[in-house]
């Protein structure tokens, strides 16, 4: 009996262990004492875009060099590997785990905490036929679908209790991005004294840049909720129907203030594919 007993509480202690071990893969020991200067940083996307050594060098390590810390959400679907536009010739780098992309992240000084948020896609909520039947291309249920997709991965970024409350300042940046000139200092003061959405001036397609953005966190739920909640009900009288004239729309009817920075220039990645 004593012997049952000992066996059932080694096992409760090297589960608890086991608990331990695998939480300090996503955390680091530390809070971040001030939340005006916490920095809350979302990478949206398929975790097999993922691209990440540009992201550390032009924006956390920078954010870190102002008195920044970060914690960082990656809303990532890890079974996907979906392109709307994509050139033949393209290759891009595969990140081959979610523990991998953690452990990078947590080795960068400067960043306190990685979550992963799993996207929860069901391909039949994603079509709205009107919206479709606007699109005269072949296609079109391929790239209304990613639309789609993109506004609810979006809302993922918002799974993270109260990471409002622990941060100033919030930026979204789509998983496969690079960011080829950008001015931190200028963004962040412009950001967090305009209480403005900041993004890039090119690739905005009469509409705003859907690749990244910088904004309070005093308005990030609005700005991560309220895409997908307004294409779920969206009128079709409006032309809006690629993502940067849709956010463009959705902000503005919000309420958001937009702006953009010609200091902030982002392209896509396209490397070669990362060996397993």
């Amino acid at each position: 009996m004593l012997s049952l007993f000992t066996y059932w509480r080694g096992s409760i202690l090297l589960m608890v262990i086991v608990m331990v071990l695998i939480s300090a893969e996503y955390t680091k020991s530390y809070p971040i004492e001030d939340p005006t200067k916490g920095v809350y940083i979302c990478m949206t996307g398929q975790l097999s875009r993922l691209e990440l050594v540009n992201k550390v060098n032009k924006l956390i390590k920078p954010l870190h060099s102002l008195g920044y810390s970060m914690y960082i959400g990656l809303a990532l679907a890890t079974d996907t590997s979906h392109f709307t536009n994509i050139n033949n010739g393209d290759k891009m780098r595969l990140t081959t785990s979610i523990r991998q992309a953690t452990r990078k992240l947590l080795n960068v000084e400067g960043v306190v905490e990685v979550r992963h948020f799993l996207p929860q896609h069901s391909e039949e909520m994603y079509v709205n036929m009107w919206y479709k039947s606007l699109l005269d291309n072949d296609n079109s249920a391929a790239r209304v679908t990613n639309h789609a997709r993109q506004y609810k991965t979006l809302q993922h970024c918002n799974d993270w209790p109260n990471i409002a409350h622990l941060t100033r300042l919030t930026i979204r940046v789509r998983d496969d991005i690079l960011f080829e000139r950008m001015d931190v200092p200028s963004l962040v003061q412009q950001t967090l004294t305009q209480t403005t959405v900041v993004t890039a001036t090119c690739d905005s397609w009469e509409g705003i840049n859907d690749k990244v953005a910088f904004l309070p966190s005093s308005i990030s739920q609005q700005f991560f909720m309220t895409p997908y909640n307004k294409y779920l009900t969206f009128d079709a009288k409006v032309p809006a129907l690629n993502p940067e004239k849709f956010y463009r729309h959705v902000y503005t009817t919000g309420g958001l203030s937009l702006g953009n920075d010609s200091s902030l220039y982002v392209a896509k990645a396209v490397t070669e594919r990362l060996s397993e």
